[in-house]
């Protein structure tokens, strides 16, 4: 009885369907898996960075790829790194801290307020350890509390 459930004929292809299907079907697979692991390996952004370190127009990239928002993002990115205006200076935190505790509360509460810095007078009143720590948050660095002074002071 359950013989003929299970090998009833209605299913069954023809020996020349299921030769295609072996054929067919493992050919189809790799395709799909190779374009898969194609786009995920293979690293686009080499053009978008030569075209970007030689100086071309990088609108002219956007003509040969307008479909393709991955690589406009590439050219945008590439773009804004090479044409940054200054570069980033680094400092030591604590050293900065302490030069800014030696300026006292006094000139830090004038620079802020020069400067029109929101949201001081609350770290001011805290204390010059809180207060130095919010011209660090800031990016207020010593060199640009003693300019401050003394163009003051000339002025």
């Amino acid at each position: 009885m359950l013989n003929f459930f299970f090998s009833s004929t209605a299913f069954a292809a023809s020996p020349n369907v299921q030769a295609i299907n072996d054929v067919l079907f493992p050919v189809f697979l790799f395709g799909v898996i190779f374009m898969t692991l194609c786009n995920v390996f293979l690293d686009t952004s080499i053009p978008a960075q030569e075209t970007a370190s030689t100086g071309e127009n990088v609108a002219s990239g956007y003509e040969n790829n307008e479909g393709d928002d991955c690589s406009i993002l590439e050219h945008h990115l590439a773009n804004a790194v090479n044409s940054s205006p200054k570069p980033v200076e680094l400092f030591n935190v604590e050293i900065e801290r302490d030069s800014l505790r030696s300026f006292g509360v006094r000139k830090l509460r004038a620079y802020c307020k020069q400067c029109k810095l929101k949201g001081y007078s609350t770290p001011a009143s805290a204390g010059i350890d809180v207060l130095a720590e919010f011209m660090l948050q800031h990016q207020i660095c010593a060199r640009d509390v003693e300019r401050f002074d003394k163009s003051k002071i000339v002025a």
